[in-house]
This record gives structure tokens, C-alpha cells and sequence, in this order.
């Protein structure tokens, strides 16, 4: 294990002010690396937190600290108050970031905007995470994880079909929000401390860009998450639906009823299919009309599923997933979070670590997913007790000395500067945060392009290799549907035979002069074509080498074929989704895959702050399996530390009541109104003045533990009215609310206009397009499309003549078949 002087962000100090789970989340991620994160609490009750040290070390609360406040610093502050404001101002002047969940208003309330800020600390990163993002009019609306999946259309996408609206068992909303802060924070802190854009001996005093407000919200990365379903609808006018736990466009691929249980499978394309069908005894439809292809399995998935229900209704799980998997069928089962966590492949990863407990003993957490060989994450500290750094770091402020503006006297209106909501999409700059940045991409189906995305976004060069038009396996996907376009914008495209001698100098020319490459082949495969970390890096030490593998680069089950349903089974997220006594569901977008891609892209990052400083390369790595346990972190710390496993409860929030999902006169509303103030605020709009006064419901553990007894006059109330009238009656009264909306709606929402989530980019020979926006703004600004996705080859003249090659010589190449 590495020692604490080797964390790659050990040199910057991160001020955390955020409230909620997403920014706790995201900073978190910087602070698992080395960052010295600063928390600062309010004094005792001024104002909710997540989880707290006060409690016993028990309970879900307490669980909640100790896996979102390790590795931090915490300091009692009362911002609002004129004299913690100025102490404030003072910290901000020595961090090197800052992180907040202030809404326009609530910014200029407290005196942080922008001007003040570059006032204290013209270097200073600026992070904020909010519920629906601005400009828009619902910048200052409240809203629950479950109210954003609502309006963001995920929960009209998971679900059986016909069976209503369904909640994702996670707060995914809040997590992929703040693995977003976090990507926004890591790329500003990098575009800071490149060469150029600092003085010596001073980071981020030179010419360019200095400081930067990077934000997101909760509803930005759900859409970002949402983005197969989402281009979908903006480029081909469907609008996706519930599928259950069938994949929406191929078959048969899904969850089956065995015997005894459930399991996952994904045997639609090619020889995995003919394989899938033999090990069934179902030879005889390999020759049905009905079947013969995999737009005619998708036309016809009922009768598919008539022909295969019985027959895995006659063996169990386990049968079968041993007859699947000798058939080199991918294939898993459905696990509970205890189960996961106990496997020995999770075993063998070592995702559960140990932190020393305050007063002895130790716990046990989700170690952070993304592993960086020579600088690796750890767990170092547990939560701290709140005030418990307070005046060791007040101490250094006071002794940093030299004047610090005093900060903006609070305000009404929203501050001037780079805090001002805007719809610009026009970078504020000169050049992207990666710009300069050179990228191999190797990476196919879904979590390493969108790993790549993700660097392309923010200006890298990314290339993507691949095969040339005579050796296409058609891996990479249909090339004009809505989803290989989304995924591959920004990029550039060359075609290369690896296994071609030829081929395989030309990749080692390029490595020789690119700063990464990206891969998920399956761990032996980069091994067997000589171009593995190691070897790639003996020509070019500064390489960082990125790998995506389903479930590990290492043990039993290494060479398992990673498919996101699969890890989505295995990983105990489809046990945590569904109604309570109905059957495990998948959440209805493509998690596993788009998480690992985020959290790739996170070490990529770090790996590159590090560059800075040591001028050396290394190899970042995840899988889907170590990003889905990630993804369940916070309901593994329950069970591991309170011992409180996850359970299925449909879209009722496990944590408050009343606060979930109902139906209304002509649709369904998410609503959230757990404490007391908003619980008799409900009562009053409904009319419902005895349950206000009822025993049963007096506070907020009575209200969940009589929530059966709870919801049916609630619910019998809403479905008087339609969801429109409801949800601007509750959003008057401050409580957090929100349609459940299909993609269709959520893209022709007032609020999601005036964002610019849906920007559009000329393609050369499909025209003009519309795509999901990559959801971190810059100082206002949304990341630019720069081009669409390119068609195969399209840059080998350039990329290729950039190496020397002659026209003549390249298309003698082409002619071989080599590019």
C-alpha cells in the first residue's frame, strides 16, 4: 500500500460548504486521492448535513458520515453570520478550491459571488452542485434524488411496462451529480496548473486562465446518464419506454425465471447466439423465419420470451449458469448487496477496506473504484467529529496573514461575474482545459467511449482506432443510429489493423507521442498484442494507460465478459430496485458501463495532475463490477457498519414518509415531505387536517414506521387532481415535487431549454443534430461541440501524414488492408 506522501493531490486544499449527498460525494473523490478537504459544518442545528458524529456509532446516519466524510477535515463555521463570513473569505484566500450547493440566490444571500470571490482568491476553483442547475426557471427549486429521477424521465424508462413509473434503488442523481462536481473540479485544477498557465513558483498566476466556476446539478447529470435514451428522442423521435428487465433493443437478452431464482443473460449477436440456442435445446428456431436476425428477434421479443420461459423454468440457477457460461454465454446472478461484497472476485479486488475505528477496532468501507498503480487511493481517516479541526485550521489562517478582502455585504439579486446564470455556449477561453492533450482510444461498446467522451468533451485529442472497413465486426455499433453519434462526437477517427506487424508499428509510432490510451479489451488480449502498460510505456514513460474491464484486470473472475445488465445483477443494484414483493429490476439506463467510463476518466485526470508534478506515466484502471459497488457504497456502509442491508421499496423513499411516487387524475408526481414543516404543509393542501393531527404520524420515525397506514388518504387526495395543479400547489409551499416525465417531456421542458442540454452539431453527411450536452458548465458556459462523430478513417490522412507517411504510402496501407 502506498504511502499517504504519495497521493497525487496532496497538494491542493479543498474547501467543502456543500449540503446533500452529491457534493459530500464529490468531493469525497478528491479528498480518497490526497486532497486536504476542509469541511465546513454549521453550528449544531443551523442546518441539515449528512449524517453526523454526534450519534452513536450506529445507525444509518452515522454510516452516512463515516463513508462520505473520511479523509476530511472538519471546522465549524457560521457563514451567515458577518464575522464567519470574513474568517471564510480568509480560509478561501489560501485553498486551492471550493466547493458549495448555494443556489443563485442563496450565493448572493451569503455574499459568495463571484466577484467576491476572485477578490479573496483570483486562482481559486470554484465547484457548485445544485438540484436543477441554472439559468431556468427552477434554479431555486428544492428537489429529492427521487423528484429529480421523476423529471428527468428515469423513472418512465425503469420499470415493467404498464406496471407505473419506477424509482432507481440508489440515489443515482446525487451520486452521478457529484462524480460530475468532481470531473469538473479535476479538469479546472488541471487547466490551472499546466505549464504556461502559472508563474514560477507560483500555480496559476501566469497568462490564461486562473480560477473557473464549474457546475453542474442533479438534473444536468441524470440526463448525462440518460444519454442513449435521451438521443434517442433527439435524433430519431422515438421516446423510449419501460422495458422491465429486457434490454430495449436486443433479444434475447435479459433476466429469466429459473427453478429457484432469477438470473441475467445476454446472448443476442452472432455465434453467442447460436451457442445461447443450443445450450437451451432450441436448435429447431435457429431456422424460424421469425428469429433469423436480430432486428426480427427484437420485432417479435414476445414470442422469443413464449419459446424460452419454460425452459429455464425447469432447472435451477445455478444449472443454468454453469450450462450458460460452458457455452461462452455472458451470464450472471442476480446477487444482494452481501452477497456481492462477499464474492470471492470482490474478495480477491479487495473493494471492502479497513479504516482504524476512533477508540479502536476498525471499519469497513467501499475502497475508492478507480486504481491507479503507482499512486493508488486510500481510505487514511475516518469521519472526524464535527469542530474537531476547528482551531488548528482557523490557527493557520490567522497566522497566513496579509489582507483578505472583506466579502460582499449579503444581497437580494445574484452577484455579477463568472456566478451570472448564462446560456452561452461559447468556452471562456482561449483553449479547452485538455487541450493539447493526445488520446488513443481502443476502446469499443460503451464504458470506454464514454470514458473517452468524457476527455474529448473537455478539448482532448482523442483518436479512435479502428478496424479497417474489410476486417469491421461491427462491434462499434450501428454508425448513423442516434447512440454511436452521441457517444463519438468530439472525437476523430483512423483505421488500424493491430494484429497486422504493420499495423502494430504504426499504434507504437503514435503511442510514442500521445499523453493516453484507453482500452477494455479483456485483460489477457492487450498482453497477447504486446501493447499493455508496460510495454507501451517503454517508449514513452510519461504514457498513462487507462483500462476498463468487466470485472477486474486480476482473479477468478477476470475473463468474465462485462455487460452492464450482468453487473447491474451481480453487484446487488437490481435487489435494491423493485417493489418489495415484486421481482429484482434493472435500472432502466445503461449504469454500470456509464459509471465506469465517469470514473475512468476521473484517474485519467488525477493521473495527469500527478504528471505534473512526478513527469510520469501510469496505469489507471476499473471495472464495472468495482464501479457498481462504488455506485452502493453508501448502502454498504449501512450494512457493513450499522448492519442494515438494502431493501426493494419500490418508490418509496427508505429513509422518510411521506416521500415518493403517486398517481394523480392524469399522470404521476414525486414529492418529498418527510419533516414535520412540510408533512403539515401537504396536510393542509389536501385537506387533510386529522392526518396532520393523527398520533400515528406524529414525527418524521412514527410517519415511516405507519407509512402503510400512511400513504393510502395521501394518495386517495392526489388522484382528485391532475399532476400540473399539484405540483405548482406544493412547489408554492416549498415542497419538493415534480412530474414523472417521459424524454419527450423533460427536452420540451421550459427549465431544460434554458439550460442547453440538447446543443447541435453538423454532421457532414447526416446534417444538422441534436445531442445531450455534457452536463458541467464552465464560468457559464456549456463545453462546445467541436465536431460530430466521425465516419471510419476519416483522419488517416492527417493522423497518418502527421507521422511522415506519404499519400502513396497510405494507400498502399489501405490496400492491405492495414489502415
Amino acid at each position: 500500500m502506498a504511502s499517504e506522501a504519495a497521493l497525487p493531490l496532496q497538494r491542493f486544499t479543498v474547501l467543502d460548504l456543500t449540503e446533500g449527498r452529491a457534493g459530500a460525494y464529490g468531493v469525497r473523490q478528491l479528498a480518497d486521492w490526497g486532497a486536504r478537504v476542509i469541511r465546513i459544518e454549521p453550528p449544531s442545528g443551523a442546518r441539515r448535513s449528512v449524517g453526523t458524529s454526534r450519534e452513536e456509532p450506529s445507525g444509518s446516519a452515522w454510516a452516512d458520515r463515516q463513508n462520505l466524510r473520511r479523509n476530511t477535515q472538519s471546522v465549524t463555521l457560521d457563514v451567515a453570520r458577518p464575522a464567519g463570513r470574513a474568517l471564510l473569505m480568509r480560509l478561501i484566500a489560501g485553498a486551492d478550491a471550493l466547493a458549495d450547493s448555494l443556489t443563485p440566490a442563496a450565493a448572493a444571500a451569503l455574499g459568495l459571488d463571484g466577484e467576491s470571490l476572485r477578490a479573496a482568491n483570483s486562482r481559486l476553483v470554484h465547484g457548485r452542485v445544485t438540484a436543477f442547475g441554472a439559468p431556468g426557471p427552477y434554479a431555486e427549486r428544492p428537489a429529492t434524488d427521487a423528484v429529480v429521477q421523476a423529471f428527468a424521465g428515469l423513472m418512465s424508462v425503469t420499470g415493467e411496462p404498464g406496471l407505473g413509473p419506477l424509482r432507481v434503488g440508489i440515489p443515482l442523481a446525487e451520486l452521478a451529480a457529484g462524480l460530475y462536481l468532481a470531473q469538473g473540479m479535476l479538469a479546472a485544477l488541471f487547466e490551472r496548473e499546466r505549464p504556461g498557465q502559472r508563474s514560477a513558483g507560483q500555480r496559476g498566476t501566469g497568462r490564461g486562465p486562473i480560477g473557473r466556476l464549474v457546475q453542474t446539478s442533479l438534473l444536468e447529470a441524470l440526463l448525462a446518464l440518460l444519454d442513449f435514451q435521451a438521443a434517442r428522442w433527439l435524433l430519431d423521435g422515438e421516446v423510449p419506454g419501460q422495458a422491465g428487465n429486457a434490454h430495449p433493443t436486443l433479444v434475447p437478452t435479459g433476466v429469466a425465471r429459473t427453478r429457484d431464482g432469477f438470473i441475467n443473460y445476454a446472448a443476442s449477436r452472432g455465434p453467442m447466439y447460436l451457442r445461447f440456442m443450443k445450450a437451451l435445446g432450441l436448435e429447431r428456431l435457429l431456422q424460424d423465419p421469425r428469429f433469423r436476425d436480430e432486428d426480427a428477434r427484437l420485432r417479435h421479443r414476445a414470442a422469443m420470451n413464449a419459446e424460452l420461459e419454460p425452459i429455464f423454468a425447469r432447472r435451477d440457477s445455478a444449472e443454468w449458469l454453469a450450462a450458460l457460461a460452458a457455452a461462452e454465454v455472458p451470464c450472471g446472478p442476480i446477487l444482494s448487496l452481501e452477497e456481492a461484497l462477499g464474492g470471492a472476485q470482490a474478495q480477491h479486488l479487495g473493494i471492502v477496506a479497513a479504516l482504524p475505528a476512533p477508540g479502536g477496532g476498525e471499519l469497513k468501507l467501499v475502497r475508492p473504484a478507480v486504481q491507479l498503480a503507482r499512486t493508488p487511493g486510500l481510505l487514511r481517516t475516518p469521519a472526524p467529529a464535527p469542530s474537531a479541526h476547528t482551531e488548528e485550521v482557523l490557527t493557520e489562517a490567522r497566522r497566513r496573514g496579509g489582507e483578505v478582502p472583506s466579502p460582499a455585504a449579503p444581497q437580494g439579486r445574484i452577484g455579477s461575474g463568472r456566478d451570472a446564470p448564462s446560456a452561452s455556449t461559447g468556452y471562456p477561453g482561449s483553449a479547452l482545459p485538455l487541450a493539447g492533450i493526445k488520446v488513443l482510444d481502443l476502446t469499443y461498446f460503451r464504458a470506454g467511449p464514454n470514458a473517452a467522451r468524457q476527455l474529448a468533451d473537455w478539448g482532448a485529442d482523442v483518436v479512435k482506432v479502428e478496424l479497417p472497413p474489410a476486417l469491421d465486426d461491427g462491434r462499434s455499433g450501428v454508425r448513423d443510429g442516434s447512440d454511436y453519434q452521441n457517444t463519438h462526437r468530439n472525437k476523430r477517427s483512423i483505421t488500424l489493423d493491430l494484429k497486422a506487424p504493420a499495423g502494430k508499428a504504426l499504434f507504437l509510432r503514435l503511442a510514442a507521442g500521445a499523453d493516453v490510451v484507453l482500452e477494455n479489451f479483456r485483460p489477457d488480449v492487450k498482453h497477447r498484442l504486446g501493447l499493455d502498460d508496460e510495454s507501451l510505456r517503454r517508449h514513452n514513460p510519461r504514457l498513462i494507460y487507462g483500462s476498463i474491464s468487466g470485472f477486474g484486470q486480476s482473479g477468478p473472475e477476470r475473463d468474465r465478459a462485462g455487460l452492464d445488465q450482468i453487473a447491474q445483477g451481480v453487484s446487488g443494484l437490481m435487489a435494491s430496485t423493485g417493489e418489495a414483493q415484486g421481482e429484482p429490476m434493472r435500472a432502466g439506463t445503461a449504469v454500470g458501463d456509464l459509471t465506469a467510463g465517469l470514473l475512468l476518466a476521473q484517474g485519467i485526470l488525477i493521473a495527469l495532475l500527478e504528471r505534473e508534478v512526478s513527469g510520469q506515466g501510469q496505469w489507471v484502471h476499473t471495472s464495472l463490477l468495482e464501479a457498481m459497488l462504488a455506485l452502493l457504497d453508501g448502502q454498504a456502509a449501512r450494512l457493513l457498519l450499522a448492519g442494515e442491508p438494502p431493501r426493494r421499496t419500490g418508490n418509496d423513499d427508505p429513509d422518510a414518509s411521506p416521500a415518493g411516487t403517486v398517481s394523480t387524475a392524469d399522470g404521476h408526481l414525486a414529492f418529498a415531505a418527510g419533516d414535520d414543516a412540510a408533512f403539515g404543509s401537504l396536510c393542509a393542501l389536501l385537506s387533510l387536517p386529522a392526518l396532520a393531527a393523527d398520533a400515528r404520524f406524529a414525527g418524521a420515525e412514527a410517519r415511516l414506521r405507519n407509512r402503510a397506514h400512511l400513504m393510502p388518504p395521501l394518495e386517495a387526495a392526489f388522484a382528485r387532481e391532475g399532476t400540473a395543479a399539484w405540483s405548482a400547489r406544493l412547489t408554492g409551499a416549498g415542497i419538493p415535487c415534480a412530474p414523472v416525465q417521459t424524454l419527450e417531456g423533460v427536452f420540451g421542458d421550459q427549465h431544460v431549454r434554458a439550460l442547453g442540454m440538447a446543443p447541435a452539431v453538423t454532421h457532414p453527411r447526416l446534417g444538422p443534430q441534436r445531442l445531450v450536452a455534457h452536463p458541467v458548465t464552465v464560468d457559464g458556459a456549456r463545453l462546445p461541440l467541436r465536431r460530430a462523430s466521425p465516419d471510419p478513417g476519416a483522419d488517416n490522412a492527417e493522423v497518418y501524414g502527421a507521422l511522415g507517411l506519404t499519400s502513396t504510402e497510405i494507400e498502399a496501407l489501405r490496400r492491405k488492408h492495414v489502415i
